[in-house]
């Protein structure tokens, strides 16, 4: 949020895709709290750009931060939930890609214990593109 009027406002994006949360969630942070975030950046970004989308990415569970999926669920079912109330916020469910057959993190799917790799963030690519490029197809067709 302290660099939302240097980095996103100045490009007047119509969409923004947003990953935030999981280290504020690791640093203690409540899921209550990263929902407030969360609303502030909207409220920051709409405030300037009131037709931008957000585009939110969910938390993903890594293997290093096993012991933090329940906050971690909460935080997305708290964030989901305010997406829910406004048509210029798209939540977007990858939580499920980075598992494995288990319900574990697949650590295929990660370089190390937290971030994805090449592979895991293909699978993000794949479930955010047809999102993007509906998104795309409907401010085109609008007159």
């Amino acid at each position: 949020n302290f660099y939302v009027e240097r980095i996103v406002l100045p490009y007047k994006p119509q969409i923004v895709v947003l990953y935030s949360g999981s280290n504020d969630i690791a640093a203690r942070r409540t899921p209550d709290q990263v929902l407030a975030d969360f609303q502030m950046f909207v409220k920051k970004v709409h405030s300037a750009l009131p037709e931008t989308k957000v585009f939110y990415l969910s938390i993903h569970t890594p293997p290093g931060r096993v012991k933090l999926r329940e906050i971690n669920e909460r935080a997305n079912k708290l964030i989901a939930g305010e997406c829910g109330k406004n048509p210029k916020l798209i939540f977007v469910d990858v939580q499920d890609l980075m598992l494995a057959k288990d319900g574990q993190p697949n650590a295929d799917l990660y370089r190390d214990a937290l971030h994805p790799n090449a592979k895991g963030y293909e699978l993000w690519k794949s479930r955010l593109t047809p999102l993007l490029r509906e998104q795309y197809k409907n401010q085109r067709s609008k007159p």
